[in-house]
Order: C-alpha cells, then structure tokens, then sequence
C-alpha cells in the first residue's frame, strides 16, 4: 500500500498531485503532528478560560466582530459558522479538487496553529481512505476570508450534514457517517472557523493548474518539433549559443530538447529559397522558454503555500492573534500570470496550424492537407483552433482588481483566487484540444514528407500521435480525432502524474 505521511511541513507538488489522482494512497498524519494538534488545542482552550476575548470563538465573525457570545452560544455558534456560509452554487467539483482540497486542509491543521480536536483531523482522513467525498459547488469563494463557501461544504459532513459523493452515489453527510460508523461531531471552541476559514479550495485549484500547466508545456513543445519538421524549418535559430546570448534558463533548456528531437532528421534545413522562418517558428523558443521560467515562479508560489497555515485566527504559545493570513492575492496574482502563459502557448500554436494549412506558407504541401484535390482536408480544425484561442484571450482578463467589498465593509478588499483559479482550469481544457489540433495537423502534413525522414526523437513523438490519429484519406468528420487526441493527452497526464509520485 502507498502511503503519504502528513506533517505541515514537507508536503510538496508532486506527493499532492499523486495522493490527489491515486485514490489507492493512504493519507496518514505523522506522530510529531499529532502532538502540534494537541497543544494547539490547550493553548486555545487556555486563553478562552482566561477570560480572552477571541474572535470567532468568543465573538461573531465579519462586522459581528463587536458582538460578545454568551458562553452557552459559543458551541452551537461553531456549527452555525459552518452551516451559515454554505452557500456555495454551480456544479459540484470533480473528486479531485475535493480530495486536493481534504489533503491541504489537514497538512494546514497539523501544524498546530488553529486550535482544533484530532478528531477533526480523524474525519477528514476516514474521509478520504474511505473514498466518501464532500459536494462541493465551484462558486462562492472570494478568497478572502479564505474559501468560506467552498470549504464549509467540505465540513458540513462532519456534522451529519451536507452530501457525500461515494463511488457512483451521491449521498447525504448523515448517511455516510452511519455507513463509516460515526457519529455527527460536535464542534468546540473555533473549529468551524478553523474547517472554513483558510486557502485550500485555491490553493488546491493553483497546484491542479500549475502541475498541469508543466506538463502541456512539455506537450507543446513535442508538437512543435513535429511542426518544424513538417515546415521543413531551419534549425539554426535553435543553437545553443543562440540561447546562451539571450540569457532565457528557459530557452537554453528546450532548444537542447529540439536538438535531441530533430538529430538526423532529413527534412531540417532542406527547403530552398528561403533563409528563415516564420515568427511562430523562428522564436519558439524564445516565447516558450519564457512560459517556462514563468511557470517555475508559479509552482515557487504555490509550492511554499502547501504547507501553510491560512485560516484566522492564529493560536500561538503566548495568545491567540487576528491577523490576514486567509487572503489569496499571491494566488490569485499566480493564476492570472499563469493564465497569461497559457494564452502564448495556444495563440503561437494556432499560427503554425494556420500556415501549416495555407499554401503561401506550407512550402509545397497540399491545400489544407487534404489527400484529394477539391477536398476540404484539415481546413475546419483551424475554426475550432481560432475559436479556443480567442476564448482563452477573453478568459485571461486578470481577476486581480474585480474586488468588491463584503460584510459591512468589514472585508472591504478580497482576492478572488478561486476565481481565477477555475477560470484557469477553464483554459487549460481548452488548451488540451489547441495542442491536439496543432499534432493532428503536424502528422498530416509530416505523411506527405515522408515520416521515415523524420529526427529519431520526432519519429517517436509522431508514432504516438499515429497511435491515437489516422491519416485523413478524405473528408469526415473530424471533431471526434480532436477529442480522442486531447482525451488521450489527459490520460497521458494522469498516469504520468501517478508514475512520477509512486518513483
């Protein structure tokens, strides 16, 4: 049995994304983390015995701060935080971001920075080995104070409330702990604000987008060397000293893959009367070396944040102390230059689908890579194309800056890093089937050249793609090649996400 052993402090990208998509691993916390709980827990119950007025515990929340709780509320008051900010809407998530979601909660609570029981944490894990996953809509949060909507749904099974997704089964919270043997847990001094209060819901989104990201990056890149040599492009623009010149880490790592992919190839460098090429090839490197530095930034951030405590407020040794550490702007800020990169990649793709496709451009291949003359061949792949690329320009629209204040001006600037968060997951689907429409017009173009004179690595990249694709004889319908090709892009995702966690 694979096991991923929590701790507040060593969680990171990989072990999430592989605890995430494996639903064979099993979550457990560390001894050291149990003992963070129970001091947490002391320290809180300490202060409130002083006397300490605390907010959430001893007061309302949002502009009820100023509002004292009778001793005798201060319990139910814990539920009631739970059961009034679930007010999430839209589709339920998938499994995914919910057991992301779960994972990040727990690493969060271990630290012991949040006042709450083990039992807490106990739920949360039989949660997950059992495979039982709150409902959780995707709309509500703003990032500020943390997920409150999203992450109250994640805790309304706790109490005996809310639903459960269990295998095919949508069932209710109650059900679900009768069927795991448990009973609807009362919660103590600040653990509905500990449950809803914090960053997990975006901060499961960035890591899910981010390591996604990374991957298609690797994926266009592929589908690009089988452009070029469909091009019969020059390979110069891609010497190493071309890269070390322009001081891009990013482009001194990819311009070596290319060279690797095109080593003997005998289409590079072969066409006549023409000394470089277009843009969309000429600077690839450039532009996608770019995306590469910048998506290290991206996962740097979000990285740092998996072990992170971001709920409010914060118990500590010598008191209990309000503080911000809720708000998501670094996430969100992180989402929306991710969403920037992810526009590059898909906008220089569709170029070379374009010109790939156009005969003032193709440099000797066929109309619209069509088989038949008078055939309408690939001519309608780039529509669909053009229509994600310019549906992922409008969806980049920075989220940062669309604040609009809640509570009474009480929580008068929020991040909404959700938000942007699920507008960049959004993208991402789009940009599966931009990739799969530059491959699947690369392998046709790259027939009529003659697949055997491809580079040793390009042939491999071909001979997968010819796995999934045919070549296209005449016109049909072709929309079901594009979502077998991004299909099989997403699969290749998961499993490799698996494979590299289990390494």
């Amino acid at each position: 049995m694979h096991k991923l052993i929590l701790d507040g402090e060593t969680l990171d990208l990989t072990s999430l994304i592989w605890a995430t998509f494996d639903e064979t691993v099993k979550v457990e916390v560390a001894e050291k983390a149990w003992h963070n709980l129970q001091r947490s827990y002391e320290n809180l119950k300490r202060s409130v015995d002083k006397g300490t007025q605390i907010y959430g515990v001893t007061t309302g929340v949002g502009a009820n701060e100023r509002i004292t709780l009778k001793e005798s509320e201060r319990l139910n008051f814990q539920e009631k935080i739970i059961k009034s900010h679930s007010v999430g809407v839209g589709s339920n998530v998938p499994k995914d971001i919910v057991r992301a979601t779960l994972i990040l909660k727990i690493n969060s609570l271990i630290k012991g920075y949040s006042g709450v029981r083990k039992e807490i944490v106990e739920y949360m894990t039989v949660f997950l080995s059992s495979h039982m996953y709150p409902t959780i809509p995707e709309k509500g949060s703003l990032g500020a104070s943390g997920d409150l909507a999203p992450l109250s749904h994640m805790a309304l099974p706790i109490v005996g409330l809310g639903e459960v997704t269990y295998g095919d089964r949508l069932i209710e919270g109650a059900e679900a702990l009768k069927i795991l043997g448990l009973k609807p847990l009362r919660l103590e001094l600040k653990e509905g604000l500990a449950l809803n209060n914090g960053l997990q819901y975006s901060l499961a989104l960035a890591a899910l987008n981010i390591d996604e990201s990374l991957f298609l990056l690797d994926e266009a890149i592929k589908a690009f060397v089988l452009s070029l040599e469909a091009i019969l492009g020059f390979g110069e623009a891609f010497r190493s000293e071309v890269a070390k010149v322009r001081n891009i880490p990013g482009m001194q790592y990819i311009n070596s893959r290319i060279w690797e992919y095109i080593k003997d190839s005998k289409l590079i460098d072969t066409v006549a009367g023409h000394k470089q090429d277009p843009y969309s090839w000429r600077t690839f490197t450039q532009v996608a070396g770019t995306v590469y530095d910048n998506l290290q930034y991206v996962r740097a951030t979000v990285e740092r944040l998996l072990n992170s405590v971001t709920d409010n407020p914060l118990v500590f040794t010598d008191g209990v102390v309000s503080a911000g550490n809720f708000h998501g702007e670094d996430l969100a800020l992180a989402m929306d230059f991710l969403a920037l990169n992810i526009v590059s990649l898909g906008t220089i793709s569709e170029r070379r689908v374009f010109a790939l496709l156009s005969t003032h451009m193709n440099r000797g291949l066929p109309p619209f890579l069509a088989n038949k003359p008078g055939d309408n061949g690939l001519m309608m792949i780039q529509y669909t194309d053009v229509y994600l690329v310019a549906e992922n320009r409008q969806l980049a629209t920075p989220v940062v800056g669309h604040s609009i204040p809640t509570s009474a001006d009480q929580e008068d600037y929020v991040s909404l890093s959700a938000l942007s968060g699920l507008r960049v997951r959004n993208m991402l689907q789009n940009l599966y089937k931009i990739i799969a429409i530059e491959y699947i017009t690369a392998v046709q173009a790259i027939d009529f050249r003659g697949p055997e004179n491809l580079g040793k690595g390009s042939r491999k990249i071909y001979e997968e793609v010819r796995q999934v694709i045919p070549f296209i004889k005449e016109d049909c319908t072709l929309y079901e090649y594009i979502e077998e090709m991004a299909t099989h892009l997403r699969n290749k995702y998961r499993e490799y996400a698996v494979q590299r966690g289990r390494c």
